[in-house]
């Protein structure tokens, strides 16, 4: 910041600055005390409006992840919580990027590929890998999102929320109230869960 702050044209009383490290969110969470260093001497950082630090630990793609339940430990909310309980000179907020990844979905997907469903614990993402639509071993959509969802139903450390809309349209789902939809449904779905969840966790 040293290097462009001298040319940015707003006050810094008025500027929010989003410390995002995407993707990368593992290998800087490694960083430790070399970390926690860059934080506790942020420059300038009691001046700017708001800081906050964003990032996720959601892949883009579940490529080499076999069927079935897999649980990928949400790095970016336990580096946020480590930074937080600092005592920094300065509040920090956090952000993701809910329960997607930040690259862009990858082209020409053919039809066919596989179901998958995402859902947020307090501190996992709930992976539900799917097997394709097509071809000998293919089962339709419909069947496996009626299938995750009774998988999520019955995870033992769901953490599941009565306020939450997601969660009380995944039960309906599992238990043939609901129609599945599609995926873009389970999008908003996963979206949903996740900021109604972390509304509930962030102090």
């Amino acid at each position: 910041m040293q290097t462009w702050i001298g040319a940015w044209p707003h006050p810094l009383e008025q500027t929010d600055l989003i410390l995002d490290f995407g993707a990368e969110i593992g290998t800087v969470a490694q960083l430790g005390p070399a970390l926690d260093d860059v934080f506790l001497n942020l420059h300038a950082g009691n001046r700017w409006r708001s800081v906050s630090m964003a990032g996720t630990s959601m892949p883009e793609n579940f490529t080499g992840y076999l069927a079935g339940q897999h649980l990928i430990n949400r790095r970016e909310w336990s580096l946020w919580q480590h930074l937080h309980g600092l005592r920094l000179p300065y509040r920090l907020d956090y952000a993701d990027f809910t329960s997607t990844s930040p690259g862009a979905p990858p082209p020409n997907i053919a039809w066919g590929y596989p179901i998958n469903v995402k859902y947020t614990l307090p501190d996992s993402f709930l992976i539900c890998r799917g097997v394709r639509t097509t071809g000998p071993q293919g089962v339709e959509a419909d069947v496996q999102l009626v299938n995750h969802a009774n998988s999520i139903r019955n995870f033992a450390q769901r953490h599941a929320l009565a306020h939450i809309w997601a969660d009380s349209k995944i039960d309906d789902i599992a238990v043939g109230n609901a129609s599945p939809q599609g995926l873009e449904h389970w999008v908003q779905l996963g979206v949903n869960r996740h900021i109604e969840l972390m509304a509930t966790l962030l102090p």
